[in-house]
């Protein structure tokens, strides 16, 4: 029903096919069933950091995760919808954006590999990906708006730290160091 055909009002791009058309959000009736579809389009994965949690993939379930909110039903009237999200189809590539509302009092671990559960997805298959490149952000003052913005690039296997004018070879010990705050993860899909 939702999907895009190729045609001259809404053609699929090599950007759609590179990183996803966007997330599916169903709003289901819990008295009547109703459903209501729609679909949101981006190529890039907010992921808001809330709560107590300190892992991306720990994030990542807690905003995929369907929930009960309050809204009328178009059909019944009533106001017990869940709400659910998926993705259209498995990006090729996934770029998640951490945002922030404040900065963390836990580091923010991540994974070189992710994997998406079998829920997230139209197919309903699990996905599989490793990371390749990060930016990350290093705050003088916690309490402060200043900072430095630096990236990290995997190539043939091994990390390569780029800050400014500066590109040297690391390890994945210094990828995931934890005065350093993820910024923009990129993910490639291996499965």
């Amino acid at each position: 029903v939702l999907k895009r055909n190729n045609n001259e009002n809404n053609p699929i791009t090599f950007i759609d096919e590179t990183f996803g058309k966007g997330l599916v959000y169903e709003y289901i009736c819990d008295k009547c069933c109703e459903i209501v579809i729609t679909e949101s389009p981006f190529h890039i994965l907010p992921i808001p950091i809330t709560g107590v949690k300190n892992t991306v993939e720990d994030f990542i379930n807690q905003y995929m995760n369907e929930f009960e909110f309050i809204k009328n039903c178009g059909k019944c009237g009533s106001q017990n919808i869940i709400k659910r999200k998926y993705f259209d189809e498995a990006p090729k590539i996934l770029i998640i954006n951490i945002t922030y509302g404040e900065k963390p009092n836990v580091p923010i671990k991540f994974e070189e590999e992710l994997e998406l559960k079998e829920s997230y997805f139209k197919t309903k298959s699990s996905h599989k990906y490793k990371l390749y490149g990060i930016v990350k952000y290093s705050s003088f003052n916690i309490y402060s708006d200043s900072g430095h913005y630096f990236s990290y690039v995997k190539a043939d296997d091994t990390w390569i730290k780029i800050n400014d004018d500066s590109i040297i070879q690391s390890n994945w010990n210094d990828v995931n160091e934890t005065d350093t705050y993820p910024y923009l993860l990129f993910y490639e899909r291996i499965i």
